[in-house]
């Protein structure tokens, strides 16, 4: 995948660097442009981080993009993709739900994964939403070391 720096909008905050990505992808392919930058998909550690991250998405007029937060490997145990501990999260009213669990045609294990991915919408609530090769394509926010 070629870099495109013309579609990331960079921004600091609290000391560290974030790279919203204007290009829609579902989680997967999101996580590996990531990589292949030298990043991952962005740690929220806190409310400041959050709130400054959310607004920057409304500025830009996106509804929301993904973050590195999963339950891709155990279902109900939510890790980010850094290996930070980080225990902050901001769920919308009624998530995480997996509402799409049984739905899903797409799967390695033959059975459907459901919604293990999740999505900061840009009011700062978080979504779990489909995010294997045939879920949501949206963009993204990445973390710079």
């Amino acid at each position: 995948m070629e870099r495109n720096i013309e579609s990331e909008k960079v921004f600091e905050f609290q000391g560290k660097k974030y790279a919203i990505v204007i290009v829609n992808l579902n989680w997967v392919d999101a996580s590996n442009y990531a990589t292949f930058i030298g990043a991952h998909l962005a740690t929220i550690p806190d409310e400041p981080t959050n709130v400054f991250l959310s607004f920057q998405l409304r500025q830009l007029g996106l509804g929301g993009a993904w973050i590195g937060l999963n339950d891709q490997d155990q279902e109900g145990v939510w890790i980010w993709q850094s290996g930070s501990t980080s225990p902050f999260r901001k769920w919308a009213k009624g998530e995480p739900n997996n509402s799409r669990k049984g739905k899903s045609k797409n799967s390695k294990r033959g059975d459907a994964r459901g919604e293990d991915h999740v999505v900061m919408r840009a009011n700062g609530e978080w979504n779990d939403y489909m995010g294997y090769a045939h879920g949501h394509a949206i963009p993204f926010i990445v973390e710079i070391p």
